[in-house]
């Protein structure tokens, strides 16, 4: 049901989950006195230095991808689960929680991790913002959410 407040939220919440595939996360290093210049995405780590070893194998950034897909997946499903209201707000709060685990795993554990094998702080881009906007997004859809069970037992409350 389009004409749902949270489902319009839910939409958004995919849509800037979509688009962390797009945009880089952090830059590390300037490229000029560092030995590596690199851009880290959620489904990759480029390294723009020629010549250089892979600073981690590529499984490394699974579970980022993981995450952001689960959010993702969770998010459409629960749009179509405008029936089944407390399954659609379990599947939403669900979705809260692995979008705190990816901005958590963001900040906290990849960030720290390529620093160090950097030895540069990170430079955040546009792509660190987008997990925050779906957290965001999510928030409002379960608020609407919850509006409406409410809503539905205070009219089961006057029959």
């Amino acid at each position: 049901m389009i004409q749902r407040m949270q489902t319009v939220y839910l939409l958004f919440a995919v849509a800037s989950a979509v688009l962390l595939f797009f945009y880089p996360i952090a830059e590390f290093g300037d490229g000029i006195s560092s030995m590596h210049y690199v851009k880290l995405y959620i489904f990759k780590l480029i390294d723009y230095v020629p010549g250089n070893e892979p600073l981690f194998p590529t499984a490394f950034l699974y579970p980022l991808v993981v995450l952001n897909s689960l959010v993702v997946i969770i998010s459409v499903v629960s749009v179509f689960m405008f029936k089944k209201l407390m399954v659609q707000l379990k599947l939403i709060r669900f979705g809260l929680f692995l979008n705190i685990a990816l901005i958590a795993a963001i900040f906290f554990f990849y960030t720290n991790q390529i620093s160090k094998a950097v030895l540069d702080d990170p430079d955040y881009k546009f792509g660190i913002y987008l997990p925050i906007i779906t957290l965001l997004f999510i928030i409002l859809a379960m608020r609407g959410v919850q509006k409406d069970i409410k809503l539905i037992r205070s009219a089961d409350r006057l029959r």
